[in-house]
């Protein structure tokens, strides 16, 4: 049903921009309709799109609504952001960040900062993402924005979280609980509950951690936040894979393929994929693995989720390992190597030993740490 309406909204945004074109070409209402096409198609994950159509907004807006511009670079932003393309994303907040300045627009400036913690955060710069943080709720505070102030605080709980300093994580968490829940919005409480599950699973707590997991999915149930539900599953199953329970795992991925499926959300899909691949790997159950990681593989390639093509890649490198079959398996490790250099990742070096070792009767396999979703 979701899926469906996403793909009304698209029709209708896509008529009425044909209409502007012809009746009002050139205008502020061309801008606003490109703006609008932009954001709708970095909503349902498809970053290329929202990218073409935000510099086409942004052409119309420099002359016509010069009020607009901001969020233009904001959003196009958010959307490298998402492509994990760091140096485009801060380049077009910090051009928000001026216009902002410009045209007196304080209320914006919070979303922005905010917007940059979470870029230094994806790269483990965290005194930067803590600063940028500070300065969004500075802000936020400053302009009585104190919706986004919950947001704020939610990341920097994953900012100390993912330093192991459990303590200020918990204490940011809970902060961002009682805004949302003092504003009534319980939208995205489920997030932060999923946030403290997972922080309490890497201390190995587990009944708290499945108790904040249950509280999530009843949160994103009583709210409506279908969306949300894909990635809470995902992340129960990742739970189970860690206590070897394969069989749970399986059954939260395979609901977490179909929340997705069914919101739309087909960008995570192939993380999904993987981490099913990955428990059949665990077990040496080459053949459901390998299945698992093409269909990875090529959700990655359509969605152009190309950060995370790496660890598939290296992944089924492992596997060919496994099997005793080791020209492709350097074959799929050399693809992953490729693929860390594009993005300087961190996972370079590890990819590079896993293709030092192997031989010709290579018959053990490598494990490498499994990502999360935030």
């Amino acid at each position: 049903m979701e899926a469906l309406l996403w793909q009304e909204a698209e029709e209708s945004l896509l008529k009425a921009k044909s209409f502007a074109e012809r009746a009002l070409p050139n205008t502020s209402k061309t801008a606003e309709i490109n703006f609008y096409l932009g954001d709708y198609y970095r909503a349902v994950h498809q970053y290329v799109k929202s990218i073409e159509y935000f510099e086409s907004s942004l052409k119309f807006a420099e002359n016509f609504a010069l009020d607009s511009v901001g969020n233009i670079f904001h959003q196009l932003g958010c959307s490298y952001f998402e492509m994990r393309r760091s140096d485009e994303a801060l380049s077009n907040y910090n051009k928000a960040i001026k216009w902002y300045e410009k045209m007196g627009d304080e209320y914006n400036m919070g979303g922005t900062y905010h917007q940059m913690g979470m870029v230094y955060e994806a790269q483990n710069l965290w005194e930067e993402a803590l600063a940028n943080y500070s300065n969004a709720i500075e802000w936020e505070i400053k302009t009585g924005n104190e919706t986004e102030l919950g947001e704020t605080y939610h990341q920097i709980g994953i900012t100390y979280a993912a330093q192991l300093r459990w303590v200020e994580a918990l204490a940011n968490f809970n902060k961002a609980i009682e805004k949302k829940e003092n504003l009534g919005n319980e939208y995205s409480l489920g997030g932060t509950y999923l946030q403290i599950a997972m922080l309490y699973e890497k201390q190995c707590r587990w009944e708290k951690a499945l108790l904040n997991y249950n509280k999530a999915i009843k949160w994103n149930i009583k709210t409506g936040n279908e969306y949300a539900m894909g990635r809470t599953y995902h992340q129960i199953g990742m739970f189970y894979e860690e206590q070897k329970r394969w069989k749970e795992a399986l059954t939260y991925y395979n609901n977490a393929i179909n929340w997705k499926v069914k919101t739309g959300n087909e960008y995570e899909l192939g993380d999904t994929y993987h981490h099913v691949g990955m428990v059949y790997q665990k077990q040496r159950r080459w053949e459901e693995a390998l299945t698992n990681f093409n269909k990875a593989i090529e959700w990655h390639e359509k969605t152009g989720n190309e950060y995370h093509l790496d660890d598939t890649y290296h992944q089924v490198g492992m596997v060919y390992i496994g099997k005793g079959q080791p020209e492709k398996a350097i074959r799929h490790l050399k693809k992953a190597i490729e693929n860390l250099q594009r993005f300087n990742h961190s996972d370079l070096e590890i990819t590079k030993k896993s293709l030092c070792r192997v031989q010709p009767n290579t018959t053990k396999t490598g494990k490498r740490k499994t990502k999360r979703q935030n």
